[in-house]
C-alpha cells in the first residue's frame, strides 16, 4: 500500500516536471529569488537608489535564469550564438518593462513583487516563440 503511494507521487512528480511550464516557473522563481535577494542588499543594505539597485540585480536573475532555461526548462541542444542574443534582448526588454514598473509604483518591495510577476509572463512567452522556439531540435546554430 505505501509503495503503490510512493509510485503513484513519482509519476506524478515526472509527469509534472516534464511540463515545460512548471520547468520554468520552477527555474523563474529562483531567478526571482536571487533578484529580489540582491535588489533588497543594493537598495537597503547598500544604499543605492532604487533604480540604480534594481539593475544590477535583474542581471544576476538574468544569469540564474539563462543556464536554467537554456539547459533545464527548454533543455537546448544548441550552439549559444544566436540564441544568447535573442535572450539578451527579450531581457533588455523585461528590464525595462521592470524598472518602468518600479519606477512608476516607486515602493521598492512591492514594486519587485509586481514586476517580477509581469516579466516572468512576458519572458516566457517571449522565450518559447522566439529564442527557444527550435532549440531541443538542434535548428539553431
Amino acid at each position: 500500500m505505501i509503495t503503490h503511494r510512493w509510485d503513484d507521487l513519482r509519476d506524478f512528480t515526472r509527469a509534472l516536471l516534464a511540463s515545460r511550464l512548471t520547468r520554468f516557473v520552477m527555474m523563474g522563481g529562483a531567478a526571482t529569488f536571487y533578484y529580489v535577494l540582491f535588489g533588497l542588499l543594493f537598495v537597503n543594505t547598500c544604499g543605492l537608489p532604487v533604480l540604480f539597485g534594481n539593475a544590477p540585480a535583474y542581471f544576476v536573475g538574468f544569469f540564474v535564469f539563462w543556464a536554467g532555461q537554456n539547459s533545464w526548462t527548454f533543455q537546448a541542444k544548441v550552439i549559444h550564438k544566436t540564441m544568447l542574443p535573442h535572450y539578451v534582448a527579450v531581457h533588455l526588454t523585461g528590464l525595462g518593462i521592470n524598472s518602468v514598473l518600479v519606477w512608476l509604483l516607486m515602493h521598492y518591495k512591492p514594486a519587485m513583487l509586481v514586476a517580477a510577476l509581469f516579466v516572468a509572463v512576458s519572458a516566457y512567452l517571449l522565450c518559447n516563440r522566439f529564442v527557444f522556439q527550435n532549440a531541443s531540435a538542434g535548428k539553431y546554430a
